[in-house]
């Protein structure tokens, strides 16, 4: 397999403050990977595109991890835009 993938951003490109970043990376070998870093910590997911049962738990993961994402940015829109602190 020679489909590859590489991208990197800031999660916040105009923020000084900010350091959170992601990349995203499928290596021409297969192996894929998706980090998630800030100046504290970060996590790392992987899996091996050459094998079908670990492409669909990649998808899974990366979809479930969005949703989870959206799910606690709407959380927090709804609860806490509007305080005054």
């Amino acid at each position: 397999m020679n489909v590859t993938y590489n991208k990197k951003a800031f999660l916040l490109p105009s923020s000084p403050w900010s350091m959170a970043s992601f990349h995203a990376m499928i290596e021409p070998e297969g192996a894929c990977h998706f980090r998630i870093h800030d100046c504290k910590g970060g996590i790392h997911l992987w899996n091996d595109l050459t094998v079908q049962s670990e492409v669909s738990e990649f998808i899974e993961k990366m979809r479930c991890l969005a949703q989870a994402a959206i799910e606690f940015a709407e959380f927090i829109e709804n609860n806490y835009v509007h305080i005054n602190l």
